[in-house]
């Protein structure tokens, strides 16, 4: 019976169903989470021959996948991202047909995925494959039609659009065949996903190009007073609320909500802003804030709690912790709830992980059984944060469990253990 992303209920019967739903969660809802497979799980045995890495394909066709495969495999399918799983092939000759369900161009990476007689999940070394039109657009759109910003380090995507001749529409935003370029790249900058930065005050123009196709998109970067990051002449509270409301934000060059210019959007810019005020009713709107409990949480997540009520992380050391995961806070100063002035420091404890123990033992029972494997399946396919998430189950501290972890745990079974 033929598997496609959650229909596989034949093959759960006989195998670990967990696998498949990572299979069919790795390739459906994440792009180039091909590229991330663990190198202990890519094996030489599944070869993809055709098509050939970094071929161009027409986007409107059907695409033939060809697999080599020299191992003993139960069965074999191919996994794209955006493009879910084929059919699968028990016996040779291993060839399929993926399709692009809709007109989307640009770069997608394909792998084989083999499941052996033991449970055992592998996959091919992943090659790219881009999706193009091959015929000649009639038109090319690109929205919006033209740009302002009000300050430096203001970022904008774009959407662009060609229309075929048979009059489809094709998102070619990421297509390899467009090139997007600036006219003065002292005024903007074009990022690798094709969005638009501003760098400096002045005009220009932001030019798309593809095939004999080019549109012009005229750009204008306010002469901004440094804090006026909305444009109206003065430096007041609504700049401020502006800085307030991108804490925790990484800045880029030239961003103008950095007022200090150390990288980051946080408390410190605010308050360098309140001193160059120009209005006396700039204030930061609370002077006293509630430190957040942060205990138990994800160091990233910790942080960004502490930026976002208008405090810093000050120092942060490492313990280890037979209870609390790596990566994770075992405790924090101030307390909780603590009321303290904004811009205080908040000093972390991380996590470095239990002591010295046994590799897979995820309950810290000190042996690797059955109970462990149940706690990864418990919280299979769950993310940091969400309902259900056990972070003793996310044994590489990645964030979510997935088939990275449940193959770890599996792994360290003793010889012939079976679990249901």
């Amino acid at each position: 019976m033929p598997f496609r992303k959650v229909q596989k209920r034949s093959i759960r019967s006989q195998i670990s169903g967990c696998m498949f739903a990572a299979i069919s969660m790795m390739y459906t809802t994440c792009h180039a989470d091909t590229e991330a497979i663990p190198q202990n799980l890519v094996t030489t045995e599944l070869l993809i021959v055709a098509p050939a890495d970094g071929a161009v394909v027409d986007f409107e066709s059907p695409l033939p996948v060809s697999v080599k495969v020299t191992g003993n495999y139960k069965s074999v399918v191919v996994a794209g991202d955006g493009l879910g799983l084929t059919d699968e092939k028990t016996t040779a000759p291993y060839d399929y047909i993926l399709q692009m369900p809709n007109l989307i161009a640009g770069k997608r990476s394909l792998t084989a995925v083999g499941l052996k007689a033991n449970g055992e999940t592998l996959f091919s070394t992943p090659i790219s494959v881009y999706f193009e039109p091959q015929g000649s657009l009639s038109s090319l759109t690109v929205e919006p039609s033209q740009l302002f910003f009000v300050y430096a380090g203001q970022k904008a995507p774009l959407s662009i659009t060609g229309i075929l001749q048979d009059g489809k529409s094709a998102d070619l935003t990421q297509s390899s065949i467009v090139v997007v370029t600036s006219q003065n790249p002292n005024i903007l900058q074009i990022g690798v996903d094709k969005s638009i930065i501003a760098v400096a005050p002045g005009t220009t123009k932001v030019v798309v190009q593809a095939q004999n196709l080019v549109t012009e998109i005229p750009v204008t970067v306010q002469e901004a007073i440094p804090g006026d990051l909305n444009g109206d002449g003065l430096v007041d509270q609504h700049d401020i609320n502006i800085v307030m409301s991108s804490y925790g934000q990484a800045s880029g060059t030239m961003d103008a909500r950095d007022a200090n210019h150390d990288d980051v959007i946080d408390i410190r810019d605010v308050k360098q802003m309140v001193s160059t005020c120009e209005n006396t009713v700039c204030t930061i709107p609370n002077e006293n804030t509630l430190v957040p409990n942060v205990i138990s949480a994800p160091r990233t997540d910790a942080e960004q709690k502490i930026i976002e009520s208008s405090l810093l992380v000050g120092q942060v050391t490492e313990s280890t912790s037979k209870d609390i995961p790596t990566k994770y806070v075992i405790s924090q100063q101030p307390l909780p709830n603590t009321s303290v002035e904004v811009g205080k420091e908040v000093n972390l404890v991380i996590s470095s992980g239990p002591p010295a123990g046994v590799p897979g033992d995820v309950n810290n029972d000190g042996v690797v059984n059955c109970t462990d494997l149940s706690i990864v399946k418990a919280s299979f396919g769950k993310r940091t944060g969400q309902v259900g998430f056990d972070p003793r189950a996310d044994v590489n501290k990645d964030g979510i469990v997935d088939i990275r972890d449940l193959s770890f745990v599996s792994r360290l079974l003793p010889a012939g253990t079976k679990c249901s």
